[in-house]
């Protein structure tokens, strides 16, 4: 068997308010390459939401890949989406301006953000969140 166990992978990034999580699998899903959030490379929970945090987990990743001669990627990102907003994070427009183009060969990118469609509602009713 081949030392090189996967040519091709997808990188899921999603994105939320308050942090960033990369994963990567295989292309069928089914085995992770590579996990990482914003968590892991800050002590405070505020920090977990910044470009510069989201960039160190990319750049672990990038490593990590080229360490498994990975050649080929797929990218898939989502935002939090529905009812709540559907614009990209500052972190996620980083990592998307970041791509590795002179590492890899990009196969697709995709955006898969969940959009409402028909009469949706926020949470809370009519009268909001009593407290």
């Amino acid at each position: 068997m081949s030392e090189n166990k996967f040519e091709e992978v997808k990188i899921f990034i999603y994105a939320k308010k308050n942090n960033t999580f990369l994963t990567v699998t295989d292309m069928t899903g089914a085995q992770r390459v590579f996990s990482s959030s914003g968590g892991l490379y800050t002590k405070t929970g505020r920090e977990k939401k910044s470009q510069k945090i989201a960039l160190v987990g990319w750049e672990k990743m990038i490593q990590n890949l080229l360490d498994k001669k990975i050649t080929k990627v797929s990218i898939y990102f989502r935002n939090v989406g529905g009812v709540y907003s559907k614009q990209k994070t500052l972190a996620l427009k980083t990592l998307l301006k970041n791509l590795p183009t002179h590492h890899f060969t990009i196969g697709e990118i995709v955006c898969n953000t969940p959009v409402a469609h028909g009469e949706i509602r926020k949470k809370g009713g009519r009268r909001g969140r009593r407290v």
